[in-house]
């Protein structure tokens, strides 16, 4: 009889144990819903409007009925001029909201029954700058909850605010030899410049049908910035490839590209079967889908059939994985 109660102790050990582990690895496995700057970063031009909006906003939601959120930040470099709520509750009611010279708390809730799900906007500040340089906006507390008052898991991510005079920044001219594969006219191929990491400014330049360095942006702040194309019938620089230009104080000049050609289906940066179905089904006909003219010559050809099968199998990812601008 006793060797058969310990048995059955044992059995509601093990059962209450797992039953613990259980709602543990629920829990673990529970959305959790984050809240995040938006842009990230964000830039203020002190000799422009000297203001930005800075969204704080809430992704993958589920139930969200109410939220406490405070944002710190650098007053020697921003200020905050003012807020207004966002659309991702409804019917909101502020309880409460706690100002301070390097911070600003928001404590709300909605009055409908359900709690929201999704992706929106909580609040939105304006920031003035004060001073140049950078404040990290940082998340101090952020809590939510249910229309049951319960608290949910959440997760935050800070964000980076930059201030600054683009009157004090250093100008360099970007040089670069840049060409189409099977394309003899050099001219009218755009390089995107995007935002700046430092100081946010973003440029673009048109290339000319001359030899050698043949696209000129006259004065670019010295900055870090991602390189992209977006040119028809060749595989681009998209953005995922990564391809940073530091443009310094002793040089903006790049390193020379030649775009891969024969992507008759150029938006999927890969050329594959269905490029090579393109220009082989358009050959020699004058009705044939412009893109199968791959060379830009206005027919198509043994030549754009080439130019496919030369470079057939290549993405972007390979065709530009040794490019170091």
């Amino acid at each position: 009889m006793k060797f058969l109660q310990k048995i059955w102790s044992i059995f509601l050990c093990l059962v209450f144990f797992f039953s613990i582990a259980q709602t543990n690895a629920v829990k673990a496995q529970d959305p959790e819903n984050l809240i995040h700057f938006s842009p990230d970063p964000s830039y203020i031009y002190m000799d422009g409007t000297n203001q930005v909006t800075v969204n704080v906003m809430i992704r993958d939601a589920i139930d969200v009925s109410a939220f406490d959120v405070q944002v710190n930040f650098d007053p020697t470099k921003v200020t905050r001029l003012s807020y207004e709520l966002g659309d991702f509750l409804k019917n909101t009611s502020c309880i409460d909201r706690f100002v301070g010279p390097n911070y600003f708390r928001l404590i709300c809730g909605q009055l409908a029954t359900d709690g929201q799900n999704g992706t929106g906007t909580l609040f939105r500040i304006v920031f003035q700058g004060v001073t140049e340089g950078v404040t990290p906006l940082e998340f101090t507390e952020t809590h939510l909850s249910n229309r049951y008052g319960q608290a949910l898991p959440v997760s935050s991510t800070n964000g980076t605010l930059n201030v600054v005079n683009t009157g004090n920044l250093l100008y360099l001219p970007l040089i670069l030899n840049i060409a189409q594969q099977g394309q003899s006219d050099r001219g009218g191929i755009t390089l995107y410049l995007g935002r700046g990491l430092h100081y946010g400014l973003a440029y673009s330049g048109v290339s000319t049908n001359i030899p050698g360095e043949n696209l000129t942006i006259p004065a670019v702040a010295a900055d870090s910035y991602l390189l992209t194309t977006n040119q028809p019938r060749v595989l681009n620089i998209t953005a995922d490839l990564n391809k940073t230009a530091t443009i310094t104080s002793e040089d903006g000049t790049l390193t020379p590209l030649m775009l891969r050609g024969g992507n008759a289906v150029w938006t999927d940066n890969v050329i594959d079967i269905h490029d090579l179905t393109m220009v082989t089904g358009g050959y020699l006909d004058p009705d044939a889908d412009p893109n199968a003219d791959v060379n830009f010559d206005g027919v198509v050809n043994l030549i754009d059939i080439a130019l496919v099968a030369g470079n057939f199998g290549l993405s972007s990812q390979t065709a530009y994985a040794n490019w170091i601008p």
